[in-house]
């Protein structure tokens, strides 16, 4: 698939040396990549962690920030 896309040069430039990728387009299929392998991870890990913790207690400890 062809597509156009507009991006940031700051932003595309500081992927490409932190990938070493050469391209804007090796940058973009790597990052796809990335996202779909994580999402998968994600997704595979979805109830084999146990979690304790008291969820009453931490949502008690959040501050309330007005309008």
């Amino acid at each position: 698939m062809n597509a156009q896309l507009i991006l940031e040069d700051k932003l595309i430039n500081q992927a490409m040396r932190i990938t070493g990728k050469n391209t804007p387009q090796e940058v973009v299929t790597f990052a796809l990549k990335k996202l779909l392998f994580q999402k998968d991870s994600l997704s595979q890990a979805f109830g084999k962690y146990p979690w304790e913790g008291d969820l009453d207690a931490m949502r008690s400890d959040i501050k309330h920030v007005s309008s």
